[in-house]
């Protein structure tokens, strides 16, 4: 699993980085704060109390994940050991003392387009995760900045007998609409390239990863680089890319596809400076696993 190496919750490595600063500090020093986690692999609608899907649609492989656990139980993610965190805390003191600093809410999105998370109203789950935050989020603590990272797990999309090349076509297809429905959600997009593997072994190579990443800054520069007004009238682009892929090539590595703690926390605090500089119109800031955030 490549998801959510800088988000993951249960990773002793970012207890010192993005989720001590934006999801236990909050609680520590702001008293109207309210949260809610899921850390289990399936009933994933339940941290939301969303009504899942009936009937269920399973995913169609070819397209969209997810691709094995997930896929043949509903409700579930392919991956465990990735929850859902999220965090709320009032911002403008009507109902208690304001929280001065910014606050974050975890969400373990596998793929750029997966089928995990169903409700009647939508199908996938990064239609249903950007409505929540359009419609729950951003009324109430205005738009958020969005940290996002895909791709390991989309590679092995399309490929259901072992022998298909990873289709990159489609993975730019889905992320575009992602990044599309994100838009009237995030103040701010920061997309975070996934590092390099540390083996040839698997479908996730060096070479693929590289030339994907490349893609998806053409995509961004390309078709999501309009300028936006920040607070003070500053003009901002609507997203930002953290590339640190060559970096990663000769990192250490704790497995083929994870960073080591070191170099994951050094990726991390300087993710936590760029949210400060980006959270400019509001004070709450919202950082997702991705669709994966990868560091």
């Amino acid at each position: 699993s490549q998801m959510g190496k800088i988000w993951d919750l249960n990773d002793k490595r970012n207890q010192d980085t993005l989720y001590h600063r934006f999801y236990r500090e909050p609680q520590e020093f702001c008293t109207m704060c309210e949260s809610r986690s899921h850390n289990s692999r399936c009933n994933l609608h339940d941290v939301f109390g969303w009504v899942p899907r009936d009937p269920w649609e399973f995913s169609d492989r070819t397209v969209e994940g997810p691709l094995g656990i997930g896929r043949q139980t509903p409700g579930c993610a392919d991956q465990s050991g990735h929850g859902y965190q999220l965090l709320e805390c009032h911002l403008d003191g009507e109902t208690g003392d304001p929280c001065e600093i910014p606050v974050a809410s975890f969400y373990p999105i596998e793929f750029a387009r997966d089928v995990e998370l169903q409700t009647p109203q939508f199908r996938t789950t990064q239609e249903n995760i950007a409505h929540w935050v359009t419609t729950e989020h951003v009324p109430k603590y205005g738009r958020p900045v969005c940290v996002m990272g895909a791709m390991y797990h989309d590679i092995r999309i399309g490929d259901i007998d072992g022998s298909a090349e990873p289709d990159e076509a489609r993975f730019i297809s889905n992320l575009r609409e992602f990044f599309r429905l994100l838009q009237p959600a995030c103040a701010h997009i920061i997309w975070i390239t996934p590092n390099a593997p540390n083996t040839e072994d698997y479908p996730q190579k060096t070479p693929l990863v590289r030339r994907w990443n490349d893609l998806v800054e053409g995509m961004i520069r390309t078709e999501f680089s309009d300028v936006i007004r920040g607070e003070n009238g500053v003009p901002v682009p609507f997203a930002t890319i953290i590339d640190h892929f060559e970096a990663s090539i000769d990192g250490p590595h704790d497995d083929n596809a994870h960073m080591s703690r070191d170099y994951a926390s050094k990726v991390a605090n300087l993710l936590v400076e760029l949210i400060r500089r980006k959270a400019n119109e509001r004070k709450g800031v919202l950082v997702g696993d991705g669709v994966e955030a990868e560091v």
